[in-house]
């Protein structure tokens, strides 16, 4: 009688996490903190910036809301601020010296495939959207200010959301998003911009942690 009694109550909770997980209709909603690996902008692709300037590795926050369509389909949206060092010289284990800083904002519409509805739930996500990029220079050889300027951005990644019960959920994300930032100024035939001038995107990947409430 006592394993028939432990056995109706593991199915009902299990049940209950697996009719929650994904209801039509609902809203997850995920406040996240992450980490961004960063890339290198390449000689001339800035205006005035003829070295490479490396985007330093920094952790940054942001919120994540997803309307699920159905418990397999979901729409996202995505609001993320971070903060960067800019250092000179390409990549490196620490990307050479300090010579700004630059802060990143992203907006970005995805669409979410949940697969399953078990308590840890699998996904993957892509989409697009607009990044704000506002660099400051203090080293006396660079531009000491850049207007900030906005940016289409790609992302797509995956994850898994394990909930702890019908309404809350820990949420874990890996992207890669990529923002496109060439002007190609100044790089013309006549002129050495560096090795890698001809790429004018930037891919950041980011790793975040979060906790979603269901409503």
């Amino acid at each position: 009688m006592r394993k028939l009694l432990l056995a109706l109550v593991a199915l009902v909770l299990a049940t209950s996490v697996a009719h929650a997980q994904g209801t039509a209709n609902s809203v997850e909603l995920t406040p996240t903190a992450g980490y961004w690996w960063g890339d290198t902008i390449h000689a001339g692709t800035i205006n005035g910036v003829d070295s490479d300037v490396t985007i330093r590795d920094a952790p940054s926050y942001g919120l994540r809301v997803t309307f699920k369509v159905n418990p397999a389909f979901g729409v996202e949206l995505f609001l993320s601020k971070e903060r960067a060092d800019l250092a000179s010289g390409y990549g490196g284990l620490f990307g050479g010296t300090k010579v700004g800083t630059m802060d990143i904002g992203v907006a970005e519409a995805n669409f979410e495939w949940a697969f399953g509805h078990s308590r840890v739930v699998p996904f993957i996500v892509g989409g697009f959207g607009a990044m704000r990029l506002s660099p400051e220079f203090t080293a006396p050889v660079y531009p000491t200010y850049l207007s900030a300027d906005t940016r289409f951005t790609g992302d797509f990644g995956g994850g898994m959301k394990v909930f702890f019960s019908p309404d809350v959920a820990l949420r874990l994300d890996l992207r890669w998003h990529s923002v496109d930032v060439g002007t190609d100024y100044g790089c013309g035939w006549y002129e050495y911009c560096g090795y890698y001038h001809s790429s004018n995107w930037l891919t950041f990947t980011e790793a975040g942690l979060g906790l979603t409430f269901v409503l």
